[in-house]
Order: C-alpha cells, then sequence, then structure tokens
C-alpha cells in the first residue's frame, strides 16, 4: 500500500549501478521483460503506475482505514494456516513442476492434522467464531 503522492524510484543505472536486488522481487510479481524496463529506464512512477504494474495492493488516502480493516481481517484468519502457505509459497519457487503437486498435497495433509484446523471446522459447523491456538 502507498498513498497517493508517494512516487518511486529505480535510479541506479543513472550512476553506474543496476538494482540487482530489486529485479528478484520485481520478477516475482510481473513479467521479466516488464521488470527489465523498469530497471534499465531509471525512471520515476506514481504509486497509480505502480498499483498498475502490480507492486501494490492499493492506494490509501491519509484518512482511508482499510488498511486497518485489512489487518483486522487477516487476524481474525488461522496464524497457522497463513504462515504455512507463506512457506509453501517459498517453497514452490524453489521446485521443479512435478514436485510441486505432491508437495501441496503433503501440504495439506499436514494442515489437517493441526489442532487449529480441527478448530475451524468445528467453528464452522457450529456457526462461532474460531478460537485459534496456532498448534
Amino acid at each position: 500500500f502507498a498513498l497517493p503522492h508517494v512516487r518511486f524510484s529505480l535510479p541506479e543505472v543513472k550512476i553506474g549501478l543496476f538494482p540487482f536486488q530489486v529485479l528478484a522481487l520485481l520478477m516475482e510479481y510481473m513479467p521479466e521483460r516488464k521488470a527489465m524496463d523498469l530497471c534499465i529506464r531509471g525512471d520515476s512512477f506514481s504509486a497509480g503506475d505502480a498499483l498498475d504494474k502490480g507492486i501494490l495492493s492499493g492506494i490509501l488516502d491519509v484518512e482511508e482505514t482499510a488498511l486497518v480493516e485489512l489487518r483486522e481481517t487477516i487476524l481474525k484468519n488461522a496464524p497457522l494456516a497463513i504462515s504455512r502457505g507463506f512457506v509453501a509459497l517459498r517453497r514452490l519457487k524453489e521446485q521443479d513442476y512435478d514436485d510441486k503437486y505432491n508437495f501441496l498435497l503433503e501440504s495439506l495433509a499436514d494442515l489437517r492434522k493441526t489442532n487449529d484446523f480441527k478448530e475451524g471446522m468445528d467453528a464452522m459447523r457450529n456457526k462461532r467464531k474460531a478460537n485459534w491456538k496456532n498448534s
């Protein structure tokens, strides 16, 4: 997220450097051609452009409460499941295509063995808010 007036830039090429670390991150959000274009131009761009490029999740006004609401929404969900999802995302990036499906099946099976999964299912059946234990 960013405020509307924020500007982004990759000026390294203007002083004889290259934004290698930024390139690696940009490639997670956009095709490599677009990432390289940003890196070799060295131009600045607006928060709106960053949103269009997929770098931002949204643009907020100073008074806007969307970020607080997003935080509250995420905090209501199972932290163990979310953290395992991030672990899976990192592992998927490292694996060959054929190994990804088996890894995802194993990850799902492991998560279904947790107390949080049992609690989530019970809460859904009984139409109540889940009490996450992170285990």
